[in-house]
C-alpha cells in the first residue's frame, strides 16, 4: 500500500489529468466533457504523493448508486489502491442515498472482477455485447449496502 495516499473530490482542474488515465486504461474513452458533468460529490480522484494516478465516478438514482468509471494509472495498480478508491467510492454513495451498488465490467477483466468480488459485489446479470473495441459482454455487478 502506498502510504502518502490521498482520495478527494475532483475539480475542473483534474479532468485533463483524469482524460490522460483514461486514455491509457481504456480502449474507448469518455470525452471530457462527460467527467466534467459528473464533477460533485461522486467523482473521486486518488493522489500518491500529490500526483492524481486514479479516479472513481459514480451516482445515485433513487436508492440505487452505480460506479460508472473507476481506473487507476498502470504504474499504481495491484497496490491495494483500486479497493481504497472503490471503497470509498461506495461509502460516497452510501452516503448520498445508495442502499445497493451496481456496476459494468468487461468479461474478460479478471483482475477487476476479482476485486470487486473480493469487495462483496456478486453477478447479477449480463449484458450483450455491451463494449466496443473489442465487442465483448459486460457482467453486471451489485453490492448489497449494510444500513
Amino acid at each position: 500500500m502506498d502510504a502518502r495516499y490521498q482520495i478527494r473530490p475532483a475539480e475542473a482542474a483534474d479532468v485533463g489529468r483524469v482524460i490522460e488515465i483514461e486514455g491509457e486504461v481504456f480502449s474507448t474513452p469518455w470525452p471530457a466533457a462527460s467527467f466534467y458533468s459528473f464533477i460533485g460529490p461522486c467523482f473521486l480522484v486518488l493522489e500518491v504523493d500529490r500526483l492524481l494516478v486514479g479516479y472513481g465516478v459514480g451516482r445515485v438514482a433513487v436508492e440505487e448508486g452505480e460506479v460508472l468509471n473507476l481506473a487507476l494509472k498502470g504504474s499504481h495498480q495491484r497496490r491495494g489502491l483500486g479497493s481504497r478508491l472503490l471503497l470509498t467510492l461506495v461509502h460516497r454513495l452510501a452516503d448520498n442515498g445508495a442502499e445497493e451498488v451496481f456496476l459494468e465490467v468487461r468479461e474478460s477483466n479478471r483482475a477487476a472482477i476479482g476485486l470487486y468480488c473480493k469487495l462483496g459485489f456478486v453477478e447479477v446479470g449480463r449484458r450483450r455485447s455491451y463494449y466496443a473495441d473489442p465487442v465483448e459482454d459486460a457482467l453486471v455487478l451489485r453490492l448489497k449496502i449494510a444500513v
